[in-house]
């Protein structure tokens, strides 16, 4: 297989906190990603994301219930230029 063909390609957010809520067994999660180029495809590549924590949270850490997780995308000043459809 080709090396960088999409099944080598790490899904994997720059940063995931966790925060435990204040008196409770609950937790959430915060997903950022740092981009520097637009991506039409970024809600996609995020979906994958939580959707790869989720499947890490469920086989290897055995969790019966799921976090909410908050996916965040920082973009810096530049201006975002692709179409939100």
């Amino acid at each position: 297989m080709a090396k960088n063909t999409i099944h080598d390609r790490a899904y994997k957010a720059d940063i995931i906190d966790r925060f435990q809520l204040k008196d409770t067994d609950m937790y959430l999660n915060l997903l950022i990603e740092f981009q520097s180029t637009v991506d039409k495809f970024m809600a996609f590549r995020m979906l994958t994301y939580v959707m790869e924590l989720y499947r890490e949270l469920i086989y290897n850490h055995k969790l019966t219930r799921l976090p909410v997780t908050f996916p965040l995308v920082y973009h810096g000043d530049a201006q975002w230029t692709a179409v939100p459809s």
